[in-house]
């Protein structure tokens, strides 16, 4: 996996890794070890964890899209009022 990260370091593209399986079987704590070795040579980078139980929780899904934007952007630069308006591009 680090090997495929590193050939991707070469292009421009946005990267998104993603892990699944079944529960505690290590998957965080290997996804951390692999942003931890790699992330610092992305311009704008963010980890979230467990996103699936987080946007279940009510009103987390704005949460995580902020968290997304400030890790990236070290600040938000919009405020997300509502996840719908934001889908559909409206204001």
């Amino acid at each position: 996996m680090i090997q495929l990260l590193d050939t991707h370091q070469q292009s421009n593209d946005v990267l998104l890794l993603e892990m699944w399986g079944t529960g505690g079987i290590g998957k965080i704590t290997i996804a951390k070890a692999i942003y931890n070795k790699i992330g610092r040579n992305f311009e704008g980078r963010s980890f979230l964890a467990n996103i699936r139980e987080v946007w279940e929780q009510v009103s987390r899904q704005v949460y995580l899209q902020e968290q997304l934007m400030y890790d990236i952007f070290k600040e938000i630069t919009t405020k997300i009022q509502n996840i719908e308006k934001m889908r559909s591009g409206k204001k």
